[in-house]
């Protein structure tokens, strides 16, 4: 239960095999599930956290497209409808004028390893990925690799996650050119 702008509210963990939110172990052998009919910029999303994933553990982290969402599971709102993900209560407004960019980021067991990374929207779910990555460590302070710190964690134990955050302004965006360009910029 979590209150936002005064309203409480409640999310209830989906089907998951321990049924509650519980501390994850990411170790060789875990699969990135996309649903089945995920948008190209979700499978991009998948991809980029793969990539990551490998840099800091050492192990490949396949992105697989899936009916079930298992292992790490990305996808905006709307996607494993049939399993009631991420929640089965609404979490997401996504037509709410600050609710484009809610996303949710939960560890919900071991066995097998769960994870759950959801945004109201494929922005919302590549800041999730971003989120993500900096609660294992990873930081990027400028554009390049000499500001980037990857860190080396061949084993990711006890990894208990309950984030799901609302950004208090309209956008993330300061509305302005970086002056290394679009190709460079570090946030995708």
């Amino acid at each position: 239960t979590w209150t936002l702008n005064g309203v409480s509210k409640t999310a209830v963990a989906a089907s998951t095999p321990c049924g509650v939110l519980a501390p994850t172990t990411i170790n060789a052998g875990l699969n990135i599930h996309v649903y089945s009919s995920a948008a190209p910029e979700v499978v991009a999303a998948a991809q980029l956290l793969s990539s990551y994933l490998n840099r800091i553990t050492g192990y490949t982290f396949p992105v697989v497209s899936s009916p079930r969402p298992d292992g790490i599971s990305l996808g905006v709102d709307g996607d494993f409808q049939a399993f009631r993900w991420p929640y089965t209560a609404q979490v997401f407004e996504p037509n709410f004028r600050f609710g484009k960019q809610d996303y949710i980021i939960a560890t919900q067991g071991s066995s097998p390893p769960r994870i759950t990374l959801a945004g109201a929207t494929v922005e919302a779910l590549r800041m999730a990925v971003w989120e993500f990555l900096h609660q294992l460590g990873y930081r990027q302070y400028f554009p390049g690799a000499t500001w980037e710190v990857v860190p080396s964690r061949p084993v990711i134990s006890n990894l208990n996650l309950a984030i799901y955050r609302r950004p208090a302004f309209l956008t993330r965006d300061l509305g302005l050119q970086a002056p290394w360009g679009p190709a460079d910029d570090p946030t995708g």
